[in-house]
């Protein structure tokens, strides 16, 4: 009986290892994070309250603040944004000066912010943190949605009155 062995040669077998181990790799990757991170916030992730995180916290709300187009409202954050709550805070100072499309939207991006906060989801940031983010991003949804419908649904108790607000 004669027996053959297979090949000693491990040519072939290169390749397919960097195969399988790019996929795993890529598979890692994805189930890591699944939803991309997006954010032009300076602030993002900056979450303690060490001096330099709440400087770059207020700089980052100034900024946000005085920006004449708003450019920040449109802007997709990542959770680590959303956690410095600097975005929350910025809508509450401009609430007044939004449009009604502004405002439409502010108001359910904070509303889908309280939901997107997961325990975990923040490095760096304990549970009782993301809850009072949570809570805040909850309750500037509400302060949008009031001033929504005040400006935006019934002109003759706007404020500015919705001509004004159509405008901008």
């Amino acid at each position: 009986m004669h027996v053959t062995y297979p090949s000693r040669s491990f040519s072939g077998v290169w390749p397919m290892l960097a195969a399988i181990a790019a996929g795993l790799l890529l598979a890692a990757c994805a189930s890591f994070n699944s939803a991309p991170e997006v954010s032009n916030n300076p602030a993002a992730g900056c979450v303690d309250d060490s001096k330099q995180c709440i400087d770059r916290r207020m700089t980052t709300l100034k900024a946000m603040v005085s920006d004449p187009k708003r450019t920040w409202v449109f802007q997709q954050e990542s959770p680590a944004s959303y956690a410095t709550g600097v975005k929350l805070f910025a809508y509450r100072a401009t609430r007044s000066q939004l449009t009604c499309t502004e405002l439409s939207h502010g108001r359910q991006e904070t509303a889908e912010a309280a939901h997107s906060l997961k325990s975990g989801s923040v490095p760096g940031m304990n549970d009782s943190r993301l809850a009072q983010v949570r809570d805040m991003s909850s309750q500037v949804s509400k302060e949008l949605g009031k001033e929504f419908d005040k400006a935006c649904k019934s002109p003759t108790e706007a404020k500015k009155g919705y001509e004004a607000r159509a405008r901008r």
